[in-house]
């Protein structure tokens, strides 16, 4: 997939959502006008108009997005952990799924929860937040690259596993601390501390550097280059990865993304 057939899937689905937001308002309006039920019709169809309206709007968005985009193929993507800037799609789902794409919009990977059962949607968040997770890191060919899993509770600890199966790393939080913001250690193998966290809780800009104070990685919205603008939309996420740390270095810090920014943008 790219960010091209990412748009048209969007696309297609608002527009269901809007047409099918309207045909209910009109089953309502037709139910009350046979008398079926008693009540303000207002109530009920107002709220579902503005959500089909809505929807169409941003199917209107991404329908454009498709059309400038044209339909010139695109290239042959790199390694998911090899390329420097990676920007970041959220798709809908209960908890994670967190499309990576290169700066051309071609698909490295994604992040997102084992656990996509049809009842997973009908959990609160309020619920959901405190439940133990797993995730996985696949590659552009649905290999799996890594296993991250979390603990149930309030904070986002978790133990990040290669696709052996083995530890290489994981990040841990002080529940006290972490409740208003995000302050943690990020470790390597069994506890070896790496990166030592500290951001706002809604984390529009993060730069990650080591205990030592090397610069390995950042995490950042609200900007990009002009030629990356005409792919994406202007907040997409970039991760860039500094050229000093490994492929394993590089897993562990998609980790420790996934453990913040779960149940976001879903």
């Amino acid at each position: 997939m790219n960010i091209r057939e990412y748009y048209q899937k969007t696309a297609k689905a608002c527009f269901c959502v809007a047409w099918i937001s309207l045909l209910l308002a009109i089953i309502f309006f037709v139910c009350h006008l046979l008398q079926l039920f008693e009540g303000d019709l207002l109530i009920f169809v107002i709220p579902i108009i503005i959500f089909s309206v809505l929807h169409f709007f941003y199917f209107r968005i991404y329908d454009k997005r498709v059309e400038k985009l044209g339909d010139k193929p695109m290239q042959i993507s790199g390694q998911l952990l090899s390329i420097d800037h990676v920007l970041v799609v959220f798709m809908p789902a209960p908890t994670l799924r967190m499309l990576l794409f290169d700066s051309k919009g071609l698909l490295l990977g994604e992040v997102r929860d084992q656990n996509t059962r049809w009842f997973m949607w009908l959990i609160p968040n309020v619920v959901s937040l405190l439940l133990p997770k797993r995730f996985i890191l696949l590659d552009s060919d649905g290999q799996v690259r890594a296993k991250y899993h979390t603990r149930a509770g309030l904070t986002n600890s978790m133990t990040i596993y290669n696709a052996d199966d083995e530890i290489i790393g994981g990040y841990r939080e002080n529940w006290k601390d972490s409740l208003i913001k995000i302050k943690g250690i990020i470790y390597k193998g069994n506890q070896r501390e790496w990166i030592a966290v500290e951001s706002k809780a809604s984390l529009y800009s993060l730069q990650l550097k080591t205990i030592d104070k090397k610069n390995v990685a950042s995490f950042q919205e609200g900007w990009m280059p002009v030629e990356w603008a005409k792919r994406f939309e202007l907040n997409t996420p970039i991760i860039t990865f500094s050229s000093i740390i490994n492929e394993q270095e590089r897993v562990i810090i998609l980790g420790f993304l996934a453990a913040v920014l779960h149940h976001r943008d879903h």
